[in-house]
């Protein structure tokens, strides 16, 4: 009977050690400087706003990827994507060179495209970061419309490295 209580106690430890082990990848979307955000200016509302995400990669993968959540999306449907600027958060600085992308979700939740059309691409880790329009084909790039659910991913950002996302937004 001791003999299965201390593999039972052994079993137990073990496992909750190796969920404390593997950090995982994370999107933070609210809380003090995340978040949606209505834009004003001295004279008041703008018909701007932005969403801020903090993406946090994989710890064994490097990569990270996330639905925004519904509160979220309740706010920017139907806005135009002007911009995405992207910058190291100070703490955790990703590889240079990695990816993100925004891609868009059938109702069925199907992964559908890159809203951006692959301007987020090859990010540079420099502290000042980059700033990408969406690419709508072409020779052009402009706003896209938020039409269906949204999925933000990164990749090739190193192991538990963080960066910030700002997707400027008009009406």
């Amino acid at each position: 009977m001791n003999l299965i209580k201390s593999l039972i106690i052994g079993l137990i430890i073990f496992f909750c050690a190796s969920l404390s082990w593997a950090a995982g990848s994370s999107v933070t979307q609210s809380g003090t400087g995340y978040g949606f955000q209505e834009l004003h200016n001295a004279y008041g509302p703008t018909n701007s706003s932005s969403l801020t995400l903090l993406l946090t990669s994989d710890n064994a993968t490097g990569a990270v990827s996330a639905d925004i959540s519904q509160a979220n999306m309740d706010l920017i449907m139907g806005r135009y994507i002007m911009q995405v600027d992207c910058y190291p958060d100070g703490t955790d600085t990703p590889s240079d060179q990695y990816d993100i992308t925004i891609t868009t979700k059938s109702p069925a939740g199907a992964a559908g495209y890159d809203i951006m059309g692959g301007t987020l691409a090859n990010r540079t880790n420099a502290t000042t970061g980059d700033t990408a329009m969406p690419y709508i084909g072409g020779l052009a790039y402009g706003p896209r419309q938020i039409v269906s659910n949204l999925t933000i991913n990164g990749a090739a950002m190193g192991n538990s490295k963080k960066t910030v996302c700002v997707i400027g937004l008009s009406r």
